[in-house]
């Protein structure tokens, strides 16, 4: 897979599971942490992340507090990030 389609496979990890960490995704995707959060952060401040459920505010969601680890703890978000 190229790096395009690395991080477009990002995106909609980060899309379908906000919760995720980022080095969760970044490890299930094949690329860097540092560009998943790059990617989390272009994607929150334009409210692009969306999901398939029903959630206040047209199914946007706000930037995470929280965030799930591999291990399944959660982590603040400035911690993991």
């Amino acid at each position: 897979m190229s790096l395009k389609d690395r991080k477009k496979g990002a995106e909609t990890k980060l899309t379908l599971h906000t919760e995720h960490s980022n080095s969760w995704i970044a490890e299930e995707c094949g690329i860097s942490n540092d560009t998943v959060t790059k990617i989390r952060g272009e994607l929150e401040a334009t409210s692009k992340i969306e999901v398939a459920r029903d959630l206040e505010q047209g199914g946007k969601i706000p930037p995470c507090d929280a965030l799930v680890g591999k291990d399944g703890k959660k982590y603040l978000a400035s911690i993991l990030n």
